[in-house]
């Protein structure tokens, strides 16, 4: 993602802001908490998997993704240094409890995992396994 596309994605979630009555981001909040965010899930990512992480990109996913499991639809793409299967690895957060609070999530690319995409359309199919069982169980007599 680039200046001018975090800048229209700001506006766009300024835009939901202003009319849920919420205060708006200004652009220097949001680089800063896309900085602390880089940062937390590298360390994250080089202290479970003991490698060097770089910064390849951060992919926006369509908005067909938001309501899952990755906050705001950004996944940071790392490229890896020293791992023995993977390449890349995936980071991203979502949001814990009511309070504003996150938790940071990795993956790494590995098969059939090739893109972040993949990686969130597996939580999706996860999340959605578990809700069916769930309900399943609690239908039983």
């Amino acid at each position: 993602m680039n200046a001018a596309e975090f800048e229209r994605a700001l506006r766009e979630k300024n835009e939901l802001r202003k009319r849920a009555g919420l205060p708006l981001y200004n652009v220097a909040d949001g680089f800063r908490a896309m900085d602390v965010t880089e940062r937390t899930l590298k360390a994250v990512i080089e202290r479970q998997h003991r490698v060097t992480a770089h910064l390849a990109y951060i992919d926006a996913l369509p908005t067909t993704f938001h309501a899952g499991p990755v906050r705001d639809g950004i996944v940071f793409v790392f490229d890896l240094e020293g791992h023995p299967e993977a390449k890349r690895a995936y980071g991203w957060t979502s949001l814990v409890g009511q309070n504003g609070e996150r938790q940071f999530h990795v993956a790494l690319q590995v098969p059939p995992i090739a893109s972040a995409r993949d990686v969130i359309r597996m939580l999706s199919h996860t999340a959605s396994i578990s809700s069916t069982s769930a309900r399943m169980r609690q239908s039983r007599p």
